[in-house]
């Protein structure tokens, strides 16, 4: 019997025992994005001999759709970003009324600070238009060092123009904060002085609405994958250096979401989206109070149709060790940068309270993934990654998918969707 191994996934993998030409046998191992995108377009082309195999008690991977109080959340993948050239919304836009636009679409957006005062939405637009456009600058393609350095470099020298002279050294301060811990939750890198700010990958947005959710209270349950941490041992014979440099080269970094169930509605005058900026003094305090943890959080979010419900999204290297602690403690430190950020308004009492650990779940190892100095350094990337492997007679003997192996769609759905289709094409046309 002739077989070979199928690697699908950066979160989880498939694997294909090949019984002949016209009938092989295709063992998917992981249920997510990836692995379900390719059985089924496998299986739209006339291919019935497929298992899929997963080692968690659930399907969906990174997506986790979780009953919480009278409805709903998502601990994982959320929203669906962009309409044109997103097969997740094209797969889901044929069902009237299965998507609408997020309430956190709607331009509510407030910069608070820790003193309780919002900054105008004037200035808070303007800082916000200039940090993205230092973050799609194509000078980042000839800048030798970090995003980090890049990003700070091209900050101060913009705010020291005239156009910014109204804009004090404090807010400006507290907004390179915020926007750091925002890009954090953004990118899935623990600091952007770790990453390059010329990237082999480079992110692609797609056009349309970046903040679709799913309609009504049932939910939608999706998919996505990881790479493994024990890659260097688990396959034999080792795999080529181009796919090892690029699983070695590429990271899984932490953004959890913690959801906090009231007794009563959120108060009328809390926006939909609260971004937190920290004065020093204020943030030296809570690095040296229980809380410290608390300083990953950088945004809260209202939930849609759930009018109760308060997320909290929580970055990096603290976001990780928050992991480990007790819902009590969490809890605790929420509730007190309410107090913080929602000064003068009154919440209910704490009914619930649910979060995700990705990073601390041994068959997730983190959120999705991301890129950094060593990716740049390695000379490696998403297109490496999925480099299939082939043996002496040029076949594809072990095939690689998952968001991580999509250059221009990494950390999406859609983006593990389109792999695990490509990966479904390699196979359909050898075996054709």
């Amino acid at each position: 019997m002739k077989w070979s191994t199928s690697f699908l996934g950066l979160l989880s993998f498939i694997a294909v025992v090949v019984n002949g030409a016209e009938n092989p046998r295709i063992i998917i191992v992981g249920a997510g994005a990836a692995g379900v995108a390719a059985a089924s377009r496998l299986y739209q082309r006339g291919f019935r001999n497929i298992t899929i195999l997963e080692a968690s008690q659930r399907i969906g991977g990174r997506i986790r759709t979780t009953p919480f109080g009278p409805g709903i959340v998502e601990l994982g993948a959320q929203w669906c970003h962009g309409e044109v050239g997103n097969v997740v919304y094209q797969l889901a836009s044929v069902y009237p009324g299965l998507l609408k636009s997020s309430i956190i679409a709607d331009e509510d957006a407030v910069l608070i600070r820790s003193s309780g005062a919002r900054v105008p939405e004037a200035v808070a637009d303007r800082l916000q238009t200039m940090a993205e456009g230092i973050i799609e600058s194509d000078q980042r393609d000839s800048f030798a060092g970090s995003l980090g350095d890049f990003f700070t470099q091209k900050y101060w020298q913009t705010l020291a123009t005239p156009a910014y002279k109204d804009i004090s050294r404090d807010l400006a301060e507290q907004f390179l904060v915020y926007y750091h811990n925002y890009e954090r939750g953004y990118t899935a890198y623990d600091s952007w002085f770790e990453v390059a700010a010329s990237e082999t990958d480079s992110y692609v947005e797609p056009a349309g609405n970046q903040d679709i959710a799913w309609n009504g209270k049932k939910g939608f349950s999706a998919i996505l994958d990881i790479v493994s941490e024990n890659s260097a041992t688990m396959f034999s014979p080792a795999l080529p250096t181009v796919n090892q440099q690029a699983i070695t080269g590429l990271y899984f970094g932490t953004v959890n979401k913690i959801f906090i169930l009231f007794d009563a509605p959120i108060p009328e005058d809390f926006p939909n989206t609260v971004h937190l900026l920290w004065y020093k003094s204020d943030l030296t305090a809570l690095r040296q109070s229980p809380y410290a943890w608390a300083e990953a959080i950088s945004t809260f979010f209202r939930i849609d149709n759930q009018p109760n419900v308060l997320m909290a999204w929580m970055n990096g290297a603290e976001g990780r060790r928050a992991e480990y602690l007790l819902n009590a403690p969490i809890r605790d430190g929420v509730l007190h940068l309410l107090k913080i950020f929602g000064k003068g308004l009154k919440f209910g009492n704490v009914t619930g309270i649910l979060r995700s650990k990705w990073s601390s779940d041994r068959l997730f190892r983190g959120s999705y993934s991301s890129r950094s100095i060593t990716t740049e350094n390695l000379n490696t990337g998403a297109r490496a990654l999925g480099t299939p492997v082939r043996n002496a007679a040029n076949e594809p003997v072990l095939l690689f998918a998952g968001e991580a192996t999509n250059p221009i769609h990494y950390s999406t759905v859609h983006g593990a969707i389109d792999s695990g289709f490509r990966e479904a094409n390699r196979l359909i046309r050898y075996y054709s």
